[in-house]
């Protein structure tokens, strides 16, 4: 109890454990797999960018989209 009778909050000592795994598949109808994946397991982070199929360096738009998410998300995570 603290000094005015009221319960003390308790915080309990938890931890979770996440597996994560990606997959990406260039399907029927396209030539080229311009999907692009990120994994930060650390700061418990994914990001999945479609690559915009048909369109010119659609790979480049989603490698470049997956990459400034994550680096984004650490930086505000390390606030």
């Amino acid at each position: 109890m603290d000094g005015f009778g009221r319960e003390t909050p308790r915080f309990l000592d938890m931890s979770l454990k996440i597996t994560i795994a990606g997959l990406t598949d260039i399907g029927q109808r396209r030539s080229r797999n311009e999907d692009s994946l990120e994994i930060r397991s650390k700061f418990g982070i994914a990001v999945v960018a479609d690559g915009m199929g048909g369109h010119p360096h659609g790979d480049l738009a989603s490698t470049l989209a997956t990459g400034t998410v994550t680096t984004k998300l650490q930086e505000f995570a390390k606030i």
